[in-house]
């Protein structure tokens, strides 16, 4: 780790000559598309975790743990249409129980 102002200065210059190299390299474009992804899922998962606060508020413990452990794009926005479509607790609680990651 660079503490020292003027090796972070240093390096802040270095890698603003280099910038356009970086980030036409793949590994920039990885870091980048895993970026877009975590942050992507961490939407969905707060935007599940919203859903079940406003129509089963007591549920809401159980979507939390649920939403964390939930890694995929497709199965979080199906689980969120079940939620919106869920007519009753029971029926809540049995979507998010059956949406654990096998």
């Amino acid at each position: 780790m660079l503490k020292d102002e003027v090796d972070q200065l240093w390096l802040t210059e270095r890698f603003g000559s280099m910038e356009s190299i970086l980030e036409d390299s793949w590994v920039y474009q990885r870091v980048i598309a895993k970026g877009v992804v975590q942050g992507g899922l961490q939407q969905l998962r707060q935007m599940l975790v919203r859903r079940v606060q406003k129509r089963f508020p007591t549920l809401v413990l159980l979507a939390e743990e649920q939403a964390a452990l939930l890694e995929d794009v497709e199965i979080l926005n199906k689980v969120i249409d079940a939620i919106i479509d869920a007519e009753t607790l029971e029926e809540a609680r049995g979507i998010l129980e059956g949406c654990r990651p096998h």
